[in-house]
């Protein structure tokens, strides 16, 4: 099978395209944030602004395959620039809760984790918000579940960026 036969295969899947948008999207987050090392020097910054990027770019990446999968061309909308937006504001909010609670469970891998899942049933919120007939009960768990073995992954030294695509 030629490479074009199965990224063809792979676009027409909703499930493996919205997956595969939503994955660069944290990859994208991941990459961001190590160019700038002093937001992870700062504990109160490595759950803020993450948060924040993350639900932003997860939920304009998962925006644009939408687009992609209705249009079946890859063009940046005013809907895309929306989910960016919402998902800086959200996703900031959704950091600094998480950095709540992890500051109040103390330090630990345990806290960390249930600090991405936090983090990532906010992105999951964001996405819900701009993908029609996506409930929103199933993107935040989904989004959560997704953080929690983000950071397990993380954890198990495969790395942030790979933690925050996952």
């Amino acid at each position: 099978m030629s490479k074009e036969i199965v990224i063809n295969n792979l676009l027409r899947n909703k499930r493996i395209l919205f997956a595969t948008f939503a994955f660069l999207g944290g990859i994208l987050s991941g990459i961001v944030v190590n160019v700038f090392p002093f937001i992870m020097n700062n504990s109160f910054l490595s759950w803020v602004i993450p948060g924040a990027l993350d639900a932003a770019l997860i939920g304009a990446m998962t925006v644009y395959a939408q687009n992609y999968y209705q249009t079946k061309c890859f063009k940046i909308n005013d809907g895309l620039k929306g989910a960016f937006k919402k998902g800086l504001m959200v996703g900031a909010i959704g950091g600094f809760a998480a950095y709540v609670v992890v500051q109040l469970l103390g330090a630990g891998n345990m806290s960390r984790s249930i600090g991405w899942a936090i983090s990532g049933g906010v992105a999951g919120f964001v996405v819900s918000n701009q993908v029609p007939n996506l409930k929103m009960k199933t993107a935040i768990i989904a989004g959560a579940i997704g953080g929690f073995v983000g950071c397990i992954f993380m954890l198990m030294d495969f790395g942030y960026t790979l933690g925050v695509g996952i």
